[in-house]
């Protein structure tokens, strides 16, 4: 027998207006700023601090790595009011990034870039369960790709931004970092207080949320998890897609410092134009067409173009020469990435089917990011030690790549993107009915 369909108020079902998608917005903007740190804080460790192969594999694999928290996350998001959960985040996310603004060692960055990471800095992690109930509960679901394109530009925007200015401020000072970690934890707050006002509204408040789960061992989310994917296979393949995807994701993440460092000796404003400003600028253009692309062929073809596309990246790196190829291949990367951005929220909101399951969704698929990087996240800068060349990892990448562009078009042949609800259906705003 089916669960019983939960009934939707009518402040629930009232329409949200433009405020609501300028407050989102806004709040994507204020804490993208936090993104540029997780490009440039690898190549100013290594610079400022003398990092050695590993200590900047542990901070490039610090937000995936993480990202294995979500599921939990997502428990202590069913037990909280929303305000309290913003306060958390807070706490975790925004006082250790404006805390390594007073570093002295590597050590102590590592550390709190780790905490950082480990709150949602990086918009994952304890970000992933609240970004699924934005989504799901503000928007009509048939506007979710040109919605989320829009959200998602902004954040592009904020990260161009902040990353063109904390380049050219480091060029300038070697000590600049004192002072823009502890300014982007305080737009990170602003951010924060943005969402906040979005939760204030009478829509948040009456919406259906998945019953909280009373008491259970530590390990039960990753129970309930593996039930899920058990249950819903075809959840179970696109995971599957993606964790193939990271890998190739995760060893060009580890070796862009390197690259730019050991073989192209880049200054930090030629690094941040090349791997920020480029890649954020490429995305910003080209993400609110490819949310309304998203709209009209789905997740699981956009993500399977995505992935084809991605294997020309790692194969490009093997040869880059110079700062202005690197930037040229940031904007290749970023038309294949584009898709994939989209697509990693709009994929598992969108097989959840009912929307209180959408923050559970999501929390899986960025818990198992965080299970892929405890795998795979070291493997290329392993590579590269062991054979001195960059050539092999960037192959393999290129494999991952490759292998989750054909898992993906499987999926796409077997049936629509939309999950299989038993004798429901999905309303326009992406809640369930009754047939």
């Amino acid at each position: 027998m089916n669960d019983p369909v939960p009934q939707r108020s009518a402040a629930a079902a009232a329409p949200r207006g433009p405020l609501v998608l300028a407050l989102h917005a806004a709040a994507v903007f204020c804490l993208g700023t936090a993104h540029a740190l997780v490009y440039i804080l690898p190549f100013l460790a290594r610079e400022r601090f003398g990092a050695t192969n590993w200590q900047t594999t542990v901070l490039t694999a610090s937000v995936p790595v993480t990202q294995f928290a979500a599921i939990f996350w997502n428990r202590l998001y069913d037990r909280l009011a929303t305000g309290r959960y913003l306060c958390v985040i807070a706490l975790a996310a925004c006082l250790p990034i404006a805390l390594i603004g007073t570093a002295t060692n590597i050590w102590i960055v590592m550390g709190l870039f780790f905490l950082a990471a480990l709150g949602g800095a990086a918009g994952v992690s304890a970000m992933a369960p609240l970004s699924a109930d934005l989504l799901r509960t503000c928007y009509d679901a048939a506007r979710h790709g040109r919605v989320f394109g829009v959200i998602c530009a902004a954040q592009f925007l904020a990260t161009t931004i902040a990353g063109q200015l904390i380049g050219m401020a480091s060029d300038r000072s070697p000590d600049a970092f004192r002072v823009y970690f502890p300014a982007v934890a305080g737009v990170m707050g602003c951010g924060l207080l943005c969402v906040r006002a979005i939760s204030h509204k009478p829509f948040w408040r009456a919406r259906g949320r998945a019953p909280a789960t009373p008491g259970g061992p530590w390990h039960a989310p990753l129970r309930d998890m593996a039930r899920v994917l058990k249950e819903d296979r075809r959840f179970a393949g696109y995971e599957a897609a993606f964790m193939s995807y990271g890998i190739g994701w995760m060893i060009c993440t580890a070796l862009i410092p390197a690259i730019a460092t050991d073989r192209l000796k880049l200054n930090y404003t030629q690094f941040a134009q090349a791997t920020i400003v480029a890649y954020q600028i490429t995305n910003v253009v080209l993400l609110a067409p490819m949310g309304w692309v998203a709209d009209r062929v789905g997740p699981m073809r956009l993500a399977a173009g995505s992935f084809a596309w991605l294997t020309l990246y790692p194969l490009a790196l093997i040869f880059v020469p110079s700062a202005g190829w690197l930037g040229l291949f940031a904007i290749l990367y970023a038309v294949g990435m584009v898709g994939v951005q989209l697509t990693w929220t709009l994929g598992p909101v969108r097989l959840a089917g009912d929307s209180s399951k959408a923050p559970q969704y999501l929390a899986i698929h960025s818990t198992l990011v965080g299970v892929r990087g405890i795998v795979a996240q070291g493997l290329g800068m392993i590579l590269y030690a062991l054979t001195g060349s960059f050539a092999w990892p960037l192959v393999l990448a290129a494999a991952g790549f490759g292998w989750a562009s054909r898992r993906m078009r499987l999926l796409v042949k077997e049936g629509p993107d939309e999950a299989h609800v038993p004798r429901v259906l999905l309303d326009r705003t992406g809640d369930v009915m009754d047939m």
